[in-house]
């Protein structure tokens, strides 16, 4: 275990860690949207380790460790400070594994340098090619978007993400954080509550504080970089996409249509699963199909 600052091109620091042997095929974890490093349980981080792959994670900018700047950033700069971590690192390229938004900037990174992408594993992600703050609009006015947006319940929570005040003791911020994970785990399986309560905690400890990130739930739509003129056709990695059956933000529907337009990709599709990070009941489920993926891969 090596943990390393690593500082970018508009003076941010990102905290990264390394896991595992600098000789094994290295997997670069990309969170989704708010999520820190930390957002990926040991358990989970183990499961990698222990099948001979080499781990990098880091805290995106505006969580965890890394700085939580105080002008505008995007998508750009996202995909920048990930490009940053690798080089700090000395990969030239890795096994992408992206959670939500993480997915999102996985597919990206895939088609813009693809000279550093090995394979992709999108988990309860989006293509590429899907506007999701366009989907979001429509069906807060009634409409059907192409794909599904994201169920009611889900968007109800969108102005609290954004504005959230940390609790005054970490039982309460503690608390409040699982009554969000517990709508994001949509209602396949019994939500595994205690579960989540401890990877907050071990989040807070992280970050040394009880404020919860939510600089990414602002930014702008012009600086996410949805109109990137890119389509999901142009990855030519082999691709792994799996979807939960139960996720109520990016439904059932987005990861066949990521199979359908991604060339190499092949889809698992996890009943019970919801929008979360893979902790718990949810570790071996996810890791398995990412461990025989990046195998593949590296045996081709």
């Amino acid at each position: 275990m090596t943990e390393r600052l690593v500082r970018t091109d508009d003076d941010m620091t990102l905290w990264t860690e390394s896991l595992g042997s600098p000789e094994d095929p290295p997997v670069f974890l990309l969170n989704g949207a708010t999520w820190s490093a930390t957002h990926w349980s040991a358990e989970f981080l183990s499961a990698l380790t222990d099948a001979g792959l080499r781990v990098i994670r880091y805290d995106h900018r505006d969580t965890g460790r890394s700085t939580w700047p105080t002008s505008p950033y995007g998508m750009s700069e996202l995909l920048s400070d990930s490009l940053a971590v690798l080089d700090a690192w000395q990969v030239p390229s890795a096994h992408l594994v992206g959670l939500s938004m993480g997915g999102y900037m996985a597919q990206l990174l895939a088609v813009r340098w693809p000279q550093r992408v090995r394979s992709l594993s999108l988990a309860i992600a989006t293509g590429m090619d899907h506007n999701h703050v366009r989907a979001t609009e429509q069906v807060l006015r009634g409409e059907v978007p192409p794909l599904p947006g994201p169920k009611p319940e889900v968007l109800t929570l969108f102005t609290e993400i954004t504005r959230a005040k940390p609790a005054d003791d970490e039982a309460a911020e503690l608390d409040r954080r699982v009554d969000l994970w517990a709508v994001f785990a949509g209602k396949g399986t019994e939500f595994e509550g205690e579960v989540y309560r401890n990877l907050e905690a071990a989040v807070i400890a992280h970050t040394g504080s009880l404020v919860p990130a939510t600089g990414h739930a602002r930014i702008p739509p012009e600086l996410l970089g949805l109109d990137h003129g890119h389509s999901s056709a142009e990855i030519v990695q082999p691709t792994l996409v799996i979807q939960g059956q139960a996720d109520p933000f990016n439904q059932p529907g987005h990861g066949r249509h990521m199979a359908g337009t991604i060339p190499r990709a092949r889809l698992v599709e996890i009943e019970g699963y919801g929008h979360l990070p893979p902790a718990g009941r949810w570790v071996a489920p996810v890791a398995g199909p990412i461990i025989e993926h990046i195998a593949l891969a590296e045996s081709s």
